[in-house]
């Protein structure tokens, strides 16, 4: 028998890399992960692009100062002037379009430099060098405790998405030297196999932190929060890929939410956006207050049987004392106290105290989840979420309901939008961010399939997706089988994931049980009021009438008597009363004149089109006789 081995082809590492990751943002982000997980707390990135994209109408003040002499005249070529603005010729060919972006993308870099523990020359040569490497899967935990994020040794081809060479300076703790490490990724393009690609690695005499500083000028602050004795260094160009201004916003909401809020291991990213200063970026520290959101459910998992739901309401306002309804022309204004007397508020977790502390409530999740899915429930791993619900601030809402800090809350979902998913404290993308994966819940499914307001007496109210915030832990050890796409563009689509998606739909779903219970039984007992009000108005126009006849009777007995009196200064009650009912009684007439008006109105439409039609039938019969 004979044995034969695989090859692998020089493409593989663009399948793996340029056509594996979906955005150059994505990229970029899976560059500042493998920082995260050699034990950085600071990383600096700089975007030196002053062409993200072939302009349709060249900055010509802007392609003087960063282009050569050279490259300035071979741009123009493409260029021709029109009402005094360089615009590019419209019948360039693609050989054309490509010699442009070449030229124009030469000038865009990417700086990416962080102070973890770096690499040994030994490393780079070997796990660095290894395509799909297990060195992460073997030493889950880094140095400082962290559980590394990375783990299935292609993360580094992020590198060949965003430029077509790559320089690296990395500088570790057992190495006496900086290892400078240089690629040419278009040798991929020029080879058949991959061990025939090769890449330049030295030693290099210089410190680490003189690389950065020359790099990254006026960061002094940096210098001296941060220890930058080791770390590494990637610098890319050129550029591969358009950048735009929608994807610069799109890294800068990314990072905002790289780690859960609350987050005590300290890693802080910097962006220094050269050409679009308003892309600028630092970490900031987002904190989430009592004030900030009206209901808090905490969902815990332990693994087995039990999804332990615990919910924290902060929207009803339990200081308020009185409440006033108006209907039918009257008010009146109620003891609130009343309310929380009512029967269904009498119950465990549903009385005024437990609306001021955090309530739980354990679900037997065998019971919740489908037949099918009941034997593989374990294979999902115990996990954590934190979520918050957040009502639109200018949607209609309860007089008991508490007021809210409308730009505090706006703040908040700007920084934070969506729910997340972090595996061992770094972000999972992009659940809850923009895109297709913000509403990984299917909460809008929900929602539109069910619409009924919370007050709704048989309806279900459903959460919107954009009234949530919040996180969902996992962790490498303890949910091996939700593991990433090799993409890196989300969770591997398996029964495990769809289990775990259904557990938190089920947590979900207690809480707008939660929420609605209140808010139906308001709903009913200001029905009761407006029902007062309502036979109110009935009394007064029934005692109106009975006054009304009894001031004609008493003006027919007395009629010579009052012509003598001469005009009186004021009505009596009695006469108020009469006057209310003559008013009453006439509005009831027009109204049902009106009502008559209409259905004769409607009568005589039908009648006239009937008469019409009899006309035409009988003079066509009178025609067809006369012929």
């Amino acid at each position: 028998m004979k044995e034969v081995n695989f090859s692998v082809a020089a493409k593989a590492a663009r399948l793996i890399g340029r056509e594996n990751i979906a955005d150059v943002d994505g990229a970029l982000v899976e560059l500042i992960k493998n920082a995260y997980d050699a034990d950085a707390t600071c990383v600096l990135v700089k975007l030196e692009i002053p062409f993200p994209d072939i302009p349709n109408v060249l900055d010509l003040p802007l392609a003087t100062e960063v282009l050569s002499k050279e490259d300035l005249n071979a741009v123009m070529t493409f260029y021709k002037e029109k009402d005094d603005e360089i615009i590019k010729k419209v019948d360039l060919t693609e050989q054309q379009q490509r010699e442009l972006r070449n030229i124009l993308f030469s000038y865009n870099k990417i700086v990416i430099a962080d102070n973890g523990y770096g690499m040994t020359e030994e490393v780079v040569g070997t796990i660095w060098m290894h395509i799909g490497t297990s060195d992460k899967e073997n030493n889950t935990i880094s140095p400082r405790g962290r559980i590394k994020t990375g783990a299935k040794g292609i993360g580094r081809f992020a590198l060949d998405k965003l430029s077509k060479h790559s320089l690296m300076y990395t500088k570790s703790v057992k190495s006496d030297s900086v290892i400078k490490w240089f690629m040419n990724w278009e040798q991929f393009a020029r080879v058949q196999l991959i061990d025939e690609v090769k890449a330049e690695l030295n030693k290099q005499v210089e410190l680490y932190e003189d690389y950065i500083r020359a790099e990254f000028k006026d960061y002094e602050h940096v210098w001296k929060e941060h220890d930058w004795k080791t770390g590494t260094m990637i610098i890319l160009t050129p550029t591969r890929e358009p950048w735009s201004k929608r994807l610069f916003k799109k890294v800068n909401t990314n990072l905002n939410s790289i780690n859960p809020i609350g987050n005590v291991d300290k890693f802080e990213v910097i962006i220094n956006n050269h050409y679009c200063n308003e892309f600028n970026y630092r970490t900031e520290k987002v904190a989430i207050d009592k004030e900030d959101f009206d209901y808090r459910i905490r969902v815990q998992y332990d693994g087995k049987e039990t999804l332990s739901v615990k919910l924290f309401r902060n929207e009803v306002d339990l200081s308020r004392r009185t409440i006033t309804v108006e209907k039918y022309g009257h008010s009146v204004t109620k003891n609130i106290d009343e309310f929380w007397q009512i029967e269904k508020l009498q119950v465990k977790n549903y009385t005024k105290d437990d609306y001021n502390k955090e309530i739980t409530k354990n679900i037997k999740i065998l019971e919740a989840l489908k037949e099918d899915e009941r034997d593989r429930i374990q294979s999902v791993g115990p996990f954590y979420a934190e979520m918050f619900f957040l009502r639109n601030a200018n949607s209609p809402g309860y007089d008991i309901m508490k007021k809210v800090a409308v730009r505090k809350r706006k703040n908040l979902l700007e920084h934070f939008s969506g729910i997340k998913i972090y595996r061992d404290n770094f972000k999972v993308r992009p659940y809850g961010d923009e895109g297709a994966l913000f509403d990984w819940l299917g909460l809008g499914v929900r929602a539109q399939k069910s619409p009924a307001a919370p007050s709704h007496l048989r309806g279900r109210w459903r959460v919107e997706p954009y009234q949530m915030i919040g996180w969902v832990k996992i962790g490498r050890e303890t949910n091996p089988e939700l593991e990433d796409m090799a993409n890196r563009e989300g969770i591997a689509l398996t029964d495990a994931y769809y289990i775990f998606v259904n557990m938190l739909q089920e947590a979900v779903n207690e809480f707008e049980y939660d929420r609605q219970y209140i808010y139906r039984e308001y709903a009913k007992w200001i029905v009761t009021i407006e029902k007062e009000l309502s036979d109110f108005a009935e009394r007064v126009k029934d005692e109106a009438r009975k006054r009304a006849q009894k001031h004609q009777n008493e003006k027919k007995e007395d009629e010579g008597s009052n012509e003598s009196q001469g005009e009186k200064e004021q009505f009596t009650e009695d006469e108020l009363f009469g006057t209310v009912q003559q008013l009453v009684d006439e509005a009831e007439n027009a109204l049902q004149s009106k009502q008559m008006l209409q259905i004769l109105s409607s009568s005589g439409i039908i009648l006239n089109t009937f008469f019409m039609s009899l006309m035409l039938l009988t003079h066509s019969s009178i025609y067809r006789r006369l012929r």
